[in-house]
């Protein structure tokens, strides 16, 4: 397996680490150029991950059910409803319900993607994500540790460990790559398995600008973990004051924070810049 992780780092951009702007306007001719966008939408204290690149579109998780309209309709004032996929990291209720609704809505992704299988009965949300999925013939696709695929012109890299039994223990982290750009997403990422993909992973395979931080910042980061990744940003699926532990750790480090439950979070880049703005805070009936 080692072997094979070595192999696909290749596939991986070279480490030239993409500059970080937060608040400043892009440059006059930004809209011209190919871009990579990720939009943490306002979800409360759950994930909601819109990925963008290449007129492809894709959902990371959906929030729980309680704001599961209010993600439909962020969405349809995108004008969004093709999808290429739709990538549930781990089958808990805050990261699966707003999946299952809009499919249930008739959103039709082009997969439905879990790094649990589709006969997996431990969990009820799961089954009735993939029941949701097969009831509207949208394939289901396993991802598995080292899977890439493209959106657009970004590639998407899955990690996962599988060392420790719990479902948080086992969901599947993103490192998005685009130009000379990285961004990952540690889902709900628990500390032993950080520690886990530290030991199983090449140098390199963690290393991002931007990390959002895993469990909407329940508890720092494990400091090898962060050090590895070396970010120039932290994002937290929750609202400020819910992450103290993460925030203690993110001063410490001079590394600014930003809650998407303060307002959606759109970062964007051109593969050697990111432009990222913070939109205003909404509430559920939007």
């Amino acid at each position: 397996m080692r072997k094979l992780l070595i192999l696909l780092l290749l596939f991986l951009p070279a480490l030239a680490a993409a500059e970080v702007h937060i608040g400043q306007e892009p440059p006059e001719d930004w809209a011209g150029r190919e871009t990579l966008r990720v939009t943490i939408l306002q979800t409360g204290r759950s994930d909601a991950i819109l990925v963008e690149c290449g007129g492809e579109s894709m959902l990371i998780d959906g929030g729980d059910a309680s704001w599961s309209q209010a993600l439909q309709h962020d969405l349809e004032k995108r004008g969004l409803t093709d999808f290429r996929y739709f990538l549930n990291t781990h089958p808990h209720n805050d990261h699966i319900e707003g999946l299952t609704w809009l499919m249930q809505q008739g959103y039709l992704p082009g997969r439905f993607m879990s790094p649990f299988a589709a006969d997996w009965k431990g969990d009820s949300y799961h089954t009735a994500a993939v029941k949701a999925a097969w009831d509207r013939g949208i394939p289901f696709r396993l991802i598995r540790s080292g899977d890439v695929f493209p959106l657009g012109g970004a590639s998407i890299h899955i990690w996962r460990s599988t060392e420790y039994p719990g479902v948080n223990d086992r969901c599947a982290i993103q490192l998005i790559t685009f130009g000379e750009s990285r961004i990952l997403l540690c889902a709900d990422l628990t500390g032993n398995a950080q520690k886990a993909l530290l030991k199983a992973l090449p140098e390199g395979s963690l290393t991002a600008e931007i990390i959002k931080a895993p469990h909407h910042g329940e508890n720092a980061m494990v400091q090898e973990f962060l050090t590895a990744a070396d970010p120039a940003l932290i994002l937290c699926t929750s609202e400020d004051g819910d992450a103290p532990d993460l925030a203690r750790q993110t001063r410490s480090h001079s590394l600014p924070l930003l809650y998407s439950g303060e307002g959606e979070i759109v970062l964007e880049t051109d593969g050697a810049d990111w432009y990222v703005v913070q939109r205003e805070k909404t509430g559920r009936d939007r």
